[in-house]
Formats: structure tokens, sequence, C-alpha cells
């Protein structure tokens, strides 16, 4: 995946936002250690900062990808944090739906009963994690973030 556009990087780095980007780009005093959007299939994918992220109360952390994915030897993305679950946004043979993935979260003991709960999504990109996030914020979730991938989560300390 193409991460942040040159121009935007330095954008970022100077604290304008690149015309490209419907949303500012926080600017920060070290070079960005995690990128704020990603683009993936020609859509820009908004991720949560490495700040937010750490102001995070216990936080659920899905992993959305494919179980072989998971399994390879050198996962896209990372290899799986300690702390998150899997459930696959994946549906063999068809789309899940939110109903569907709130199911899948609640099949594997982790869907919150508190709709304020914090829940960080990820995949190997940013992709999936961004569905299953809009998925959980069409139920009524509030504090839901797409944290990119397992690697940029663990970057942002959390495992």
């Amino acid at each position: 995946c193409v991460l942040i556009l040159a121009a935007s990087v330095a954008a970022a780095r100077s604290g304008r936002a690149h015309a490209c980007l419907a949303r500012p780009i926080t600017t920060r005093s070290r070079p960005l250690a995690m990128p704020h959007a990603v683009e993936r299939h020609g859509q820009t994918i908004y991720l949560a900062t490495e700040e937010e992220l750490q102001a995070l109360v216990s936080p659920v952390i899905v992993d959305t990808r494919d179980p072989e994915v998971i399994a390879a030897e050198a996962p896209d993305g990372g290899f799986k944090l300690a702390s998150s679950i899997a459930v696959q946004w994946n549906t063999p043979g068809g789309e899940t739906t939110a109903e569907g993935f709130a199911a899948k979260m609640a099949a594997a003991k982790c869907l919150p009963a508190d709709k304020a709960q914090a829940i960080v999504t990820h995949c190997g990109g940013g992709g999936k994690g961004k569905k299953a996030m809009d998925a959980l914020t069409a139920l009524g979730y509030t504090n839901v973030h797409n944290g990119g991938n397992a690697d940029l989560i663990r970057g942002a300390g959390l495992e």
C-alpha cells in the first residue's frame, strides 16, 4: 500500500494540510512515526494517530485479517498482537454486513455491551479495519478507531 503521498508528508511537517486530503494532518515536533492516512484501492483511509491510540483505556483490539494471513511466516501488517482478537472481516461467498460482523465479534466474545468502550480495528493496511470500524459505528459504537495494522498499533505502545 502507498502511505501518505510525499506532498502530504511535506505538508504535514510544515503544518499545512495537502489539498487532496479532506481532513488536516496533525503537526508533530518529530517526524511522523504513524501515518495519518493511507491510500488503498484509490481511496484515502484515515487512521487513528499514535496519540489517539495511546489515550485509549483498555481498548478491545480486533484483527480483521483472514486466518491464513495472520498465520503466515511474514504476515502483511505484522505479527498478531498478543492482546488482539482475530475476527475475520471477509465472509466466504458473500459480503460482510454490520450485523454479521457484530455476530462474529459476539461469537469471539469480544463485542462490548458498553457502546462507549474503546475498540481498535486493524488489518494489514487499513482497508478491512476501516470497514469493521464503519460497521461498528453504524451499530452505535462511539469509540471505534482504525489502527491500520498490527505494527502501527504496536508502535503506539499497545500490545
